[in-house]
């Protein structure tokens, strides 16, 4: 069975191998799925494995249809994986574990076909798993904001194309700025955060705050402040007064 998705991936077909299987052994696709959580002690789910593996768009929209899946927007705590997780370039680590969310491991994988067909079939672009952890070294639980920017940052899988792709279905910016991303960025500064940043500007204005140029003039951050400026929405005289004492760090 897992066989016949995986390879599925890129031609587009194996759902007549699918069904074949399936009929040959009597089962329908719903239970073959509960009985495979069964033998896995909850620990398996096919979508997510179809998505993580390339399955093909056909396989994935036959498991959505007939697999049994309620709703898209679930939450499966995969026990086995142990991904790497962002630590701010202090150090490498790594987790025990993850939850994984079907729309979450599609955008991550920049499979922006397989993201449009869960958001077709009702996957919210601002699902939040909720109580969301990792379990670190030592068995200790670091609780994160369970937002897909969140988590595709935690994991070292946030890019320009794949934000981009979140921010143009309609994420909320609220969330942002309840996980409190943007600070985040400015803390701990990198070319690729401050395109980032980039993005999210160009998609919201933000009236700045003083204390994102007074972070990003701390870490010597010339851009950073650059794109703070271009993308500010305060009021004209205080983005006046932002100018006239910014842009002097930023031409020295």
């Amino acid at each position: 069975m897992l066989d016949i998705v995986e390879s599925g991936g890129g031609g587009g077909g194996g759902v007549e191998d699918l069904i074949y299987f399936l009929e040959k052994n009597n089962f329908t696709l719903e239970e073959w799925v509960k009985k495979q959580e069964e033998e896995e002690e909850g620990s398996f789910d096919l979508l997510i494995y179809a998505i993580e593996n390339s399955a093909s768009l056909d396989i994935i929209n036959f498991i959505i249809k007939q697999g049994g899946y309620k709703t898209l927007n679930y939450s499966f705590y995969d026990y086995r994986a142990t991904p790497p997780v962002n630590n701010n370039g202090h150090s490498h680590a790594f987790c025990y574990g993850v939850y994984k969310v079907p729309l979450f491991s599609a955008i991550a994988a920049h499979n922006f076909e397989v993201a449009n067909l869960l958001l077709k079939n009702k996957a919210d672009i601002n699902y939040i798993i909720d109580s969301f952890y990792v379990l670190r070294p030592g068995f200790v639980k670091d609780y994160y904001f369970g937002d897909v920017i969140d988590y595709l940052h935690l994991f070292n899988s946030l890019t320009v194309d794949n934000l981009k792709f979140i921010l143009h279905k309609g994420f909320n910016m609220r969330i942002i700025n309840s996980g409190g991303m943007i600070p985040q960025f400015i803390s701990y500064p990198d070319e690729h955060k401050t395109a980032l940043l980039e993005m999210i500007f160009k998609y919201f204005i933000y009236d700045n705050r003083d204390s994102f140029y007074q972070e990003a003039y701390s870490k010597e951050n010339d851009r950073l402040i650059q794109v703070f400026l271009n993308y500010d929405g305060s009021e004209p005289d205080i983005l006046f007064n932002r100018i006239n004492r910014y842009s002097k760090v930023v031409k020295s």
